[in-house]
């Protein structure tokens, strides 16, 4: 699977049809906003978890992750378990 980063376009080449070029840009540096993580922690301290509602959240989660382009905004976050959190990113729960 390509990353956000990368373009894909046609180019003329000497095979005769059309080739598909792969340019890879460089990836924008991910800046953790510590103030927004911890200001969220605040603002959800003791509230239940979003995926299953049964134990106190107590991890931020990123919807769109990080790696992939997904910052550090509220609108990105969701409030989970640590049990959940974990299983959302061991494949085992689909959120």
């Amino acid at each position: 699977m390509l990353s956000p980063a990368a373009v894909i376009h046609a180019i003329d080449c000497d095979m005769g049809d059309d080739c598909i070029c792969i340019q890879m840009l460089p990836k924008a540096p991910r800046i953790r906003d510590e103030y927004v993580l911890h200001l969220f922690r605040l603002q959800h301290l003791g509230e239940p978890c979003e995926a299953c509602e049964l134990r106190p959240g107590v991890d931020p989660h990123h919807r769109i992750y990080r790696s992939q382009g997904g910052g550090d905004v509220a609108e990105n976050l969701m409030w989970l378990c640590r049990p959940c959190h974990d299983d959302v990113h061991n494949g085992r729960l689909k959120l």
